[in-house]
Formats: C-alpha cells, structure tokens, sequence
C-alpha cells in the first residue's frame, strides 16, 4: 500500500488533498509520524488544509499534546471562523486539558454557528452534569431534542 501511495504523492507532488487523503490512511494504521509529515506537506502546498490541520490536530491529541492539539486547530478558526467541528474539537481539547471554562465558550461558539448541533448541546449537557448543575443540563438536553 505505501509503495502505490508513494507513486502517486510522486506523480502529484502539488497536491494537497491527495497528501491529506494519504495521511489519513497512514494514520489509520498506526504510522502517526508518517501522517504527519504528509500532513505538514499539504499545509506547505496549501496553507488552508483544514483536513490536515484537523489530522495534525487529532495526532497531537493522540500523544497528549494538547497545546499544539489547540494550535493546529487555531489554524483553523482563523480559515474558517464559522466551523462548529473546528470548535467542537476544540472543546473536547479544553476538556481533556482539564479546562471547562474555554470548553464552555467553545462549545458555545459551535452551537451559535450550528444550532442543530446536538453533540455540541450533549457535550455541553455533560459538562453540566459534572458541574452537579442539573437544571442547565436539562435545559440543554431539551434544547438538543427540539432540534
């Protein structure tokens, strides 16, 4: 399989979703650094690869690298300020950095530019039940319902 990836990433060496799309199935079975660097190729073609920055992102989260996690996942917002995805994982970044108030806001960001996103609303649903705040958990959850 990396042989045939290898010739075609040499027969479209300008071409950044197809680096991305390689990262992704080498990332899949387990070559992160390998990901990686096809990843970091595709932004040098294109700095706008959000899919890479999404895959650069969910690397770093996989070594527990939470701050180049929310770097890579910055590069993103800032291309596509209104992405609930970018900012849904940047939540559950803040949340497995052990830090509920930026989650809050960015789960927050991501319901304000998709309110028809219910994993957002269940996300933030969860930190409430945390909290011991039921009745903003409840409310959420109805929200998420409605939807």
């Amino acid at each position: 399989m990396f042989l045939e990836l290898k010739n075609l990433l040499s027969k479209y060496p300008n071409d950044s979703g197809l680096h991305s799309a390689a990262a992704m199935l080498i990332q899949k079975v387990g070559e992160l650094d390998l990901a990686a660097s096809l990843y970091k190729q595709a932004i040098k073609i294109d700095e706008k690869n959000s899919e890479a920055n999404f895959g650069l992102a969910d690397i770093a989260v996989r070594k527990k690298d939470y701050k180049n996690a929310e770097n890579y996942l910055t590069k993103i917002l800032t291309i596509e300020p209104k992405s609930s995805k970018a900012a849904l994982a940047m939540a559950a970044v803040y949340l497995l950095d052990k830090d509920k108030p930026k989650a809050k806001k960015q789960l927050e960001m991501a319901i304000s530019n998709d309110p028809s996103s219910v994993d957002a609303r269940f996300m933030m649903s969860n930190i409430y039940l945390s909290d011991k705040d039921y009745a903003s958990a409840k409310k959420i959850i109805d929200q998420a319902i409605l939807v």
